[in-house]
């Protein structure tokens, strides 16, 4: 696909393609084209990473080799380095929306074999979280890059607008998570390991973490799973604009003594 033109045209690009890629899944699954489950998530994983390379255009290797700094910052740029520092967050992004959601509903921890785990793990990685992240974090940063707050705006309800055919709750969980995925990319973790971290909470939620919910309480947990993730989100930018701030400083008079 050719790059699609840098500047102005950026946020414009990504809204067109979010609602081609939107209309391409509702195609297939709902269009009467005859694809199973996976061949029909496939297609639209498919369509999800062409948007995204489109309009990364030439810098894709960026994705993978860590860019300089400096050279035009149009956006938060990532490193290995903050990657590893960042890791610390894990278990917080784990542990405090599901500690929120245990609050107002039953959390039934249930014990899969380890080959479906493996498998599930796999697919949600490979299949849903990486293009999805591509997409939604990676493209829309770059997009909106200059305006952080639009970026986690417009990122927020791409993603809620992606996800609406699982209803308004799922639509808001997955956006709730995608503000904290999109925290952690604003921070500077590599996109890929954001994708890897998205992709193993959906393994814990899903098979090894199953909430009790039915249509009474299903938005009181959407409700504490949403604020768990705010927290969360909150606490990386934070640490974050404070790393910053400490950096900016020592490069003006030196390192404290």
């Amino acid at each position: 696909m050719a790059e699609i033109a840098r500047g102005s045209g950026m946020p414009l690009a990504f809204s067109f393609l979010l609602f081609a890629v939107a209309g391409i899944a509702y195609f297939v699954r709902h269009g009467g084209v005859d694809l199973s489950p996976l061949a029909a998530a496939t297609a639209v994983s498919a369509a999800l990473c062409i948007a995204a390379l489109g309009l990364i255009g030439r810098e894709i290797p960026t994705l993978f080799k860590q860019p300089d700094r400096g050279r035009g910052d149009a956006y938060p740029r990532w490193s290995w380095g903050q990657t590893l520092r960042l890791s610390v967050f894990v278990p917080l992004v784990i542990a405090l929306p599901t500690f929120c959601a245990a609050t107002v509903v039953t959390i039934q921890p249930i014990a899969p074999t380890l080959l479906s785990v493996f498998v599930a793990l796999s697919v949600q990685i490979v299949l849903f979280a990486i293009p999805q992240e591509l997409f939604f974090r990676e493209a829309a940063l770059r997009a909106f890059g200059r305006n952080l707050t639009l970026a986690f705006v417009m990122s927020c309800l791409a993603t809620a607008l992606f996800h609406l055919p699982l209803g308004f709750a799922g639509a808001a969980l997955a956006a709730a998570s995608g503000a904290v995925a999109m925290a952690l990319r604003v921070a500077g973790m590599n996109i890929f390991v954001i994708a890897a971290l998205q992709g193993t909470a959906t393994v814990i939620f899903g098979r090894l973490l199953v909430a009790q919910t039915d249509a009474v309480n299903l938005w009181y947990y959407t409700t504490a799973f949403t604020l768990g993730c705010g927290f969360c989100m909150v606490i990386i930018l934070l640490n974050h604009r404070g790393a910053e701030a400490g950096a900016y400083r020592e490069e003006l008079i030196g390192p404290a003594r």
